[in-house]
């Protein structure tokens, strides 16, 4: 036996080469594989039928999860701002209860060499008005020569004569003393003595003119009475502007006026010419404001006795002579 085949304990040849050897199949055998599709026929077949990934059924499902979930996100972030926003309301709500806000009043200014200074008090509780002034003064018709001049024919009265003509030296003592004057002599910079001095004379020469005759200057006693007079007006001007607050007490601002007590006699000379002689009471409302400090403690309230003498100047009443006395 030759060494080289000898055979291992299975009878299988060692360091041999095996050779396949293809065996041909019967008629019947190739009949039946014949029907039988081959791997590559199958893939070839199917070729037409695969879909790109987008389209593949589990796709479809996967991109509405997408959609939900974002929809579902977003819902969740609105419901998260607006309990936001509400819980913040909330508490601004709670935060400002409680505490009232602050509506400063503002007050007219205090008379002083500067108004614009404004003087707050530290308590601005309203105070209750007292009974008003009498209303005596007469301010329905515009200040001229024409409204403040006195008829002849009141001669043949001399009770509505004397009434008459205190309530003209009412007016002409209390002309200027309007809201409007007091803003611009506030709003002037000047003191407010200087301004109404200056204001008041304006008005004097309106009154002088009503009531005077022409050429009054010449006469002294008449001249006496006319300043006194015009001194009168721009002192009631003056503290007018200044009681203007009733923070302050001023519950009414500065008037004076003037009544007839008395008739004490009336002569009459000719047809034009009359003299009358009454008691007068000078008045004002200082109780009802600070116009007593304003005039170092000094009322105006007092009686004292005019004599006027009237002459006729073309149907109107001028006075010719005048003098106050107590």
């Amino acid at each position: 036996m030759d060494q080289n085949n000898h055979t291992d304990e299975n009878n299988l040849p060692t360091n041999s080469h095996i050779d396949l050897i293809e065996v041909p199949l019967t008629p019947d055998e190739q009949a039946y594989t014949s029907n039988l599709p081959t791997e590559k026929s199958n893939i070839d077949n199917n070729e037409n039928t695969i879909q790109p990934a987008e389209s593949i059924g589990d796709a479809p499902e996967k991109k509405r999860l997408t959609d939900r979930q974002k929809k579902l996100a977003a819902f969740i972030l609105a419901g998260l701002i607006l309990a936001g926003i509400v819980t913040g309301t909330i508490f601004a709500n709670s935060k400002g209860k409680g505490q009232p806000t602050t509506n400063p009043t503002p007050t007219m200014t205090e008379p002083n060499k500067n108004p614009t200074t404004t003087q707050t008090p530290t308590t601005q509780t309203k105070p209750t008005s007292p009974e008003t002034s009498p209303t005596t003064i007469q301010n329905e018709l515009p200040l001229t020569v024409e409204n403040l001049e006195l008829d002849s024919s009141l001669l043949s009265n001399p009770e509505i004569l004397a009434s008459k003509f205190n309530e003209l030296i009412t007016e002409w003592i209390n002309s200027g003393a309007t809201k409007e004057n007091t803003e611009k002599a506030f709003a002037s910079n000047m003191e407010l003595n200087e301004y109404a001095e200056i204001l008041a004379a304006e008005y004097d020469d309106i009154c002088i003119k009503a009531l005077l005759i022409d050429g009054w200057e010449s006469d002294p006693a008449l001249m006496q009475w006319v300043n006194k007079k015009t001194l009168i007006h721009s002192a009631t001007l003056s503290v007018y502007f200044k009681t203007q607050n009733p923070v302050m007490g001023d519950y009414e601002p500065y008037k004076r006026w003037y009544s007839c007590e008395d008739i004490e006699s009336f002569s009459v000379d000719g047809s034009d010419i009359a003299t009358l002689i009454i008691s007068n009471h000078q008045q004002d409302n200082s109780d009802k404001n600070r116009a007593l400090a304003l005039f170092n403690g000094e009322s105006a309230d007092e009686v004292y006795f005019e004599e006027i003498t009237f002459i006729t100047d073309s149907g109107k009443l001028k006075v010719s002579q005048a003098n106050a006395y107590r």
